[in-house]
């Protein structure tokens, strides 16, 4: 997938954003997958090709023009595949603090107990 075009469409405020009104139906496993990325972005360690990934799945999210729009039934599946995807190629880089700094982020509705 050429992310190019959609690295315009991510901001940090644009993230907090969607998130914040993204229906329950979404799902937390978006949530978890979102801030996952997220925190990996803001990683040292990451290299710079990596981020580019990063931002332009993210941008994906953000994005209001995608493959499924998000607000037909099942809209936000295309979402979760892009950032599993990009998930997949960064896997190296997720560190149990990356973890427990994603899931400080996530709402308590996603916390598990």
């Amino acid at each position: 997938m050429d992310h190019e075009p959609y690295q315009s469409q991510y901001t940090e405020t644009k993230l907090q954003q969607k998130l914040a009104f993204l229906p329950q139906k979404a799902g937390c496993k978006l949530y978890e997958q979102a801030l996952l990325l997220y925190v990996l972005l803001t990683e040292k360690e990451v290299p710079n090709w990596i981020k580019v990934a990063i931002i332009g799945a993210l941008g994906y999210l953000i994005c209001p023009i995608d493959a499924v729009p998000d607000f037909l039934p099942g809209g936000y599946l295309d979402d979760i595949a892009v950032m599993a995807l990009v998930l997949a190629k960064v896997n190296a880089y997720e560190t149990p603090g990356a973890k427990e700094r994603m899931e400080k982020l996530l709402p308590d509705r996603c916390k598990e107990s």
